[in-house]
């Protein structure tokens, strides 16, 4: 399984967006592996395609998954005002995406599949969203 993230996950605030990741760095700071069943590895390169680097997350197991981890307390990362997330990304094996966010009514968990449907907790994104 390889997916490959365009990871430009950015919070839209009125006009302006904060970068989490984009990969520009050429490292991998931040991303982990928290359940290693087959060897993971998280990769930053260069993506002549989108002629950008990317991270490159290679699992030969579907049930791995993959943590982008920032500061919690961290002026970037804590922002309340944020209406959007947005992330790129490019695979041809189906996934879930988990997003733990605080909103001032709590916590709040965010899922999305690879599904056609939504359901009970979790949005559907359509198979479209595996075409590589």
């Amino acid at each position: 399984m390889k997916i490959f993230l365009n990871i430009i996950i950015f919070l839209t605030i009125g006009l302006n967006a904060i970068v989490y990741e984009d990969a520009q760095d050429k490292t991998t700071k931040g991303w982990s592996v928290y359940n290693n069943i087959s060897n993971a590895t998280i990769k930053n390169v260069y993506d002549k395609e989108k002629k950008s680097r990317v991270i490159l997350l290679t699992s030969k197991d579907s049930r791995t998954g993959y943590m982008l981890e920032l500061e919690r307390d961290s002026k970037t990362w804590c922002k309340s005002d944020g209406k959007s997330l947005h992330w790129s990304m490019k695979t041809q094996e189906d996934f879930v995406i988990f997003i733990s966010i605080q909103t001032i009514q709590g916590h709040r968990s965010l899922i999305y599949t690879a599904s056609e449907k939504n359901g009970k907790g979790y949005y559907g994104l359509g198979k479209k969203a595996t075409d590589g």
